[in-house]
């Protein structure tokens, strides 16, 4: 699914490679950056408007070149995926840089400060393995990384891309230079674009993996998922001659996957079989897989592995069809001009009808699937189309006819409320945006900068219920 926004940020972004100057290694005090510890706001020495986060190895020493990864979280959260991703790094001898500055959804943002401050910094200060340089990045941030793999193509070794896949201005192709590695959670609203890229990307030929957690549109709950994703890094490098093969490390990851497959295979010969695939996919040309590609062939022809394939195909049909249906419809209410009341969207949309699938169906395939379209609605009413309607149009009340079918489908998301607020105050209703205020409150908004950042709110300044409530949110912060 394509992010309001981003397309034209890319498109920037990629027409302005040229501004990016790669430097030569010169010689960097670790004295600045602890080994073996996440090091939260290093200035860049590139642009001191930057800071990254910076974990260094605790084997680290500038006489050998390491590889790296760079991350980009849509706020600018570096941290986030530096822990998530420190475990792995410790392990297989990565330098982590993760900005501080990044952001996917403001149309107003540039990026290209970011990615030159972070390379040209890496490149200063550390003796970096341009052979295996890699990106990753959650949501609008998987996009950027994908971005990057074409803006260094020479250099990166592979993207993992969370929560989102690649940029609708760079589609794979056969000449695509890095392998991907795609990881969402099972209720992500682009969990149907996760796979079907990574289809995409088998079709033609480039290496690709896919992975699932439970839960919605967020990085993964613990470092498990990056650490598999960077080991499948590491020997992607090793079968595409990045570095050195391990035939003692090889074979421990070989026979730990086996091990989780038969595990699989014992519960659901279609999981099991899926995982053999994949490994047999991994290690051919590394190891022996004789056995193994036998056992995938018998498996391939089960009544009952043939029978999953063909479900999961028509569930992936059906998901992208009632997806694409719902996104022209949301663009059309998006684009129009007619006032459109609040219950013929949120009737159109099938609000209704999928809470109440949701509710019967719960965790089957089709409830996850329910749950997934649900969200992909959700997240175009409560922010996507508010944000352009507001910034754009100055439409405050097709704003709040988004905002009201939002609200209907996670009445305790703060942040809807909040939203409704600007829109009223806009407006010029500033009982409404007050009492919207309250409600964004009461479910948990107790930060008082959001209200500080925020321009609209100026007009309610003078007005009592609003002093009150910053009061409150005030004394919050100081207990």
């Amino acid at each position: 699914m394509g992010f309001p926004y981003y397309d034209h940020f890319m498109r920037k972004l990629l027409s302005a490679v040229c501004l990016l100057a790669v430097l030569s290694t010169i010689g960097f005090s670790e004295t600045r950056i602890p080994k073996g510890e996440i090091a939260d706001h290093i200035q860049s020495s590139y642009d001191p408007n930057q800071t990254h986060c910076i974990y260094l190895p605790s084997n680290y020493t500038p006489e050998k070149k390491w590889p790296i990864l760079f991350c980009y979280d849509p706020r600018g959260k570096g941290h986030v995926p530096a822990e998530l991703f420190r475990e792995g790094a410790e392990r297989l001898g990565w330098i982590i840089v993760s900005s501080n500055h990044s952001r996917s959804d403001d149309p107003h943002y540039s990026n290209l400060p970011v990615l030159n401050a972070m390379w040209n910094d890496a490149h200063r200060w550390f003796p970096v393995d341009e052979w295996r340089i890699y990106a990753t990045g959650f949501s609008g941030g998987a996009r950027l990384a994908w971005g990057m793999g074409y803006i260094y193509p020479k250099s990166t070794a592979g993207v993992i891309g969370v929560g989102a896949g690649m940029h609708n201005e760079k589609p794979p192709s056969k000449d695509t230079t890095f392998v991907w590695y795609g990881m969402c959670g099972k209720l992500d609203f682009n969990f149907l674009e996760i796979n079907r890229l990574d289809e995409q990307l088998h079709e033609l030929g480039v290496p690709s993996r896919t992975d699932f957690y439970e839960g919605p549109h967020n990085w993964p709950p613990d470092g498990t998922y990056a650490s598999r994703a960077m080991d499948w890094m590491e020997l992607q490098a090793m079968k595409r001659d990045r570095r050195p093969k391990d035939g003692a490390w090889l074979q421990k990851q070989f026979d730990s996957r086996m091990d989780e497959a038969k595990k699989l295979e014992a519960t659901n010969v279609f999981e099991g079989y899926s995982k053999y695939k994949q490994i047999q996919e991994d290690f051919d040309g590394l190891l022996d897989i004789t056995e193994l590609s036998k056992k995938v062939t018998d498996l391939s022809k089960s009544p009952v592995v043939k029978k999953a394939i063909e479900d999961r195909k028509k569930l992936e049909d059906n998901e992208q069809k009632l997806t694409d249906k719902y996104l022209k419809l949301l663009a059309q209410f998006r684009n129009g001009s007619d006032a459109i009341p609040y219950h013929t969207l949120k009737s159109d949309l099938d609000v209704a009808k999928l809470q109440k699938e949701i509710q019967q169906k719960d965790d089957t395939p089709e409830g996850l699937m329910d749950k997934r379209l649900f969200e992909n609605i959700y997240v175009q009413l409560s922010f996507y189309i508010p944000q352009y309607l507001l910034d754009e149009k100055n439409d405050s009340d097709r704003t709040l006819v988004s905002l009201q079918v939002a609200a209907d489908m996670h009445n305790d998301d703060a942040f809807v409320w909040f939203n409704m607020a600007i829109a009223y105050a806009k407006k010029g209703d500033k009982k409404k945006a007050i009492e919207n205020l309250q409600m964004a409150f009461d479910r948990g908004m107790k930060d008082r900068k959001w209200i500080d950042q925020e321009k609209s709110f100026e007009v309610l300044k003078s007005e009592e219920g609003f002093q009150q409530l910053v009061s409150k949110m005030t004394s919050t912060q100081k207990s």
